[in-house]
């Protein structure tokens, strides 16, 4: 994947996050509770932050799930003939996954339309910390296969 493709999905993603804030002031409110109290107003957050920003990295999670930043991902080709459910596939046909639909399943997220961090969170003792098993959408945002 070239450098460009990378800024621009990362400037995507940032875009979905600053809308999505001004959507729901309700979540941008929590997102900043959260960052007021680990950077205590003095610095700016760091990677190591991550684990005591539980409800901010949902929300992120929630941005790459909600406005898909490659919706079709990047093209790829079968490398040899294959099949898939009974049809034939012949070598280099060019393929589309549908990354869009991944974050929109009903089943795996109960009204997929709605932006909704909390989605990604459980509470527990009136602290937020992330689920450990569910579909994340870091696995399938950006594509699959080789880069």
């Amino acid at each position: 994947m070239a450098l460009h493709s990378i800024n621009i999905q990362t400037v995507s993603t940032t875009n979905t996050f600053i809308i999505a804030m001004m959507i729901y002031p309700e979540i941008q409110r929590t997102v900043q509770k959260e960052l007021d109290a680990v950077l205590s107003g003095d610095r700016l957050p760091l990677f190591e932050d991550q684990d005591s920003t539980p409800y901010l990295v949902a929300a992120l999670k929630e941005c790459l799930r909600w406005k898909s930043v490659a919706p079709l991902g990047l093209p790829h080709s079968s490398n040899r003939n294959d099949e898939y459910n009974g049809k034939f596939i012949p070598k280099d046909t060019m393929l589309l996954a549908n990354i869009w639909k991944f974050g929109q399943d009903p089943v795996e997220y109960p009204l997929p339309t709605e932006f909704n961090p909390e989605r990604f969170l459980v509470s527990e003792q009136g602290k937020w910390n992330l689920k450990q098993d569910f579909l994340d959408p870091e696995d399938f945002a950006f594509g699959f296969g080789r880069r």
